[in-house]
């Protein structure tokens, strides 16, 4: 710690003085330097950075289960490497089992595997109930001999690969949609900036990569190039209140006096809208509407600019009760 401090971190400002040296990841900052440079806890959301992996978490799908922090340097899900890159390194009769010893040479992480399966058994059938008419498509299996466990093991790859997307696309949407000009009661918010580890791998395994060792795209490297559009929506239903907010996101807002203002002050596309809500919220057999209000607010000093109200029929939200928020920027 010493040298890395007393003699890296002078060369490194010396070289650089264009942005403050990061003693550690994760780290609080300043926070860490006043307390020795060795954190008292370092996973503090309130400062700096944090790394977060919840493998155990009730629902991974779900954006509440996830925490503000100021910016989140490392987080993500494993997944299984595509079939046709494991066919370069495996043989498929002795190889292809997702309980055999194969797989556990190259899984690094202590049960990885059981978490995978365990996540998936929240969210989908078992891969053996898998639709088979789906399977075969998706895997041709009409073309080749496949027995029983190396269907499971083909499954395992498919369905973990849409789990691990849809993981990443909940996470880096709460983070995105809490870079906001609000803190919390509690402090936590501001999130500004998400990078999800990793984008590829060393060679074929299940691991957190989107890329795997054959430079083969998994389904969450598409996922991410969508969520991390400069130009977002996210909506997010809040299970405890019955409430649904939509965060429209734009990384794209120039900054600086007499900026334009990219929102122009007009409603956002209605059928937008609907196409974000009905299909993240549950149906309602209840009659009648509720009234969704978005607020345009200033970009640098969060007072409200422009409101909207708009009628929701019940039949595609179960309730909207509270302001959905849109940062624009503010010409002054």
């Amino acid at each position: 710690m010493a040298q890395y401090i007393n003699t890296l971190r002078e060369v490194v400002d010396l070289l650089d003085t264009s942005r403050p040296f990061a003693s550690s990841s994760p780290s609080n900052g300043l926070e860490t330097e006043q307390e020795g440079w060795v954190a008292k806890n370092p996973q503090d959301p309130h400062f700096g950075d944090i790394h977060l992996y919840l493998y155990s978490a009730p629902d991974l799908w779900d954006p509440q289960t996830y925490t503000k922090g100021r910016f989140v340097s490392e987080f993500g899900f494993q997944s299984m490497a595509n079939l046709l890159t494991w066919s370069y390194v495996s043989n498929a009769s002795t190889d292809w089992n997702v309980s055999g010893d194969f797989l556990a040479h190259r899984q690094h992480k202590a049960n990885g595997t059981q978490v995978v399966l365990a996540a998936l058994q929240q969210k989908f059938l078992q891969p053996t109930g898998f639709p088979s008419a789906i399977l075969s498509r998706v895997l041709n299996f009409s073309q080749q001999n496949f027995t029983e466990t190396q269907q499971f093991f083909a499954a395992f790859i498919y369905l973990s690969q849409v789990n691990q997307a849809e993981v990443l696309r909940a996470e880096i949407e709460f983070y995105r949609s809490s870079a906001n000009c609000q803190f919390d009661l509690d402090g936590k918010g501001m999130t500004m900036g998400a990078l999800y580890w990793q984008l590829n791998d060393i060679w074929p395994t299940v691991s957190w990569s989107t890329i795997d060792f054959a430079g083969t795209r998994k389904y969450s490297h598409y996922m991410i190039q969508r969520v991390y559009q400069p130009e977002t929506l996210v909506p997010i239903v809040y299970n405890v209140t019955d409430t649904l907010r939509v965060f429209y996101v734009n990384d794209q807002i120039p900054i600086g006096r007499g900026a334009a203002d990219p929102c122009g002050l007009h409603p956002p596309s209605h059928s937008r809208a609907r196409l974000r809500h009905s299909s993240l919220t549950k149906q309602s057999t209840t009659e009648g509407n509720r009234t969704l209000q978005i607020t345009c607010f200033s970009y640098t000093n969060f007072t409200a600019r422009a409101r909207w109200l708009q009628q929701i029929p019940l039949a595609k939200l179960r309730a909207v009760r509270s302001s959905v928020l849109f940062a624009c920027s503010h010409s002054e």
